[in-house]
């Protein structure tokens, strides 16, 4: 919930200059709570609308449950 704000601001910011494909490097993601997964899924929402994808990359076992459990995994691609 801390960080959540910041990830929004780097995503918002990351499509105003480039607008296309976002992958999103997990490698040193532990864990992603509620607030991080709404950022994530609002972006995904707003790339759809251009016909673009989000994908996240090298999420561990732990985030990669989450993401199925919230079913997070049906709206944004999972990468190695």
């Amino acid at each position: 919930a801390v960080s959540a704000p910041f990830l929004k601001e780097a995503l918002d910011e990351t499509l105003a200059v480039y607008g296309g494909k976002l992958i999103l490097d997990f490698t040193d993601v532990d864990f992603i709570g509620s607030a991080g997964l709404r950022v994530l899924l609002e972006t995904a929402k707003r790339l759809a609308l251009r016909r673009q994808r989000l994908t996240v990359a090298n999420a561990n076992q732990d985030v990669i449950a989450i993401f199925e459990l919230a079913g997070v995994n049906k709206v944004i691609e999972m990468v190695g």
